[in-house]
């Protein structure tokens, strides 16, 4: 569940995209302070199914079309360009990271499953001071969360600024 996840990422002072709740799709005025672009994601949804990029108010209530066809709940949060970097967690430990290089806007469903779709770097092209935070945050987002076992932490570093965490998806 993102939306909670982002809750308990919140409260514990770790660096998360500003964002909120719809649940209706008929609210398509941008609230918190946000502006366009932003990015639309159901809450409950996993492999970027339903997720858009929204850069104008026309493709703002479409997206939450979109993201509310098969979830009740979506996510509106500022969208932060910049390199996608994975980490894998095994029993609170990060493995190393990953940067995803998506053919497409951002790394979306075809970019994840279409033949030539994205290319990963291992370990991502990131400075060591990079590489570090990266790692430190996808720990404290398995230790926060309360996880066990293995997950990977999905962030993005902005050219300027440090990680953001977006996600934390557990590996069956």
């Amino acid at each position: 569940d993102k939306a909670r996840s982002r809750d308990v990422l919140t409260a514990a002072g770790l660096p998360v995209a500003k964002g909120y709740v719809v649940t209706n799709p008929a609210d398509s005025t941008l609230e918190n302070g946000l502006r366009f672009p932003v990015v639309v994601k159901p809450v409950d949804e996993g492999s970027s199914v339903g997720v858009s990029i929204v850069r104008d108010q026309e493709g703002f209530s479409k997206a939450l079309q979109d993201a509310l066809q098969g979830s009740t709940r979506a996510l509106v949060e500022e969208y932060v360009q910049g390199a996608e970097v994975q980490v894998a967690v095994l029993d609170a430990q990060a493995l190393g990271t990953v940067e995803i290089e998506g053919r497409g806007e951002f790394y979306d469903y075809d970019s994840k499953y279409a033949p030539g779709g994205s290319v990963h770097h291992v370990p991502a092209r990131i400075s060591k001071k990079d590489e570090n935070a990266t790692c430190d945050l996808a720990v404290a987002t398995f230790n926060q969360l309360g996880c066990a076992g293995a997950t990977r932490v999905d962030l993005i570093l902005p050219q300027k600024g440090s990680p953001i965490i977006l996600e934390l998806n557990t590996i069956p």
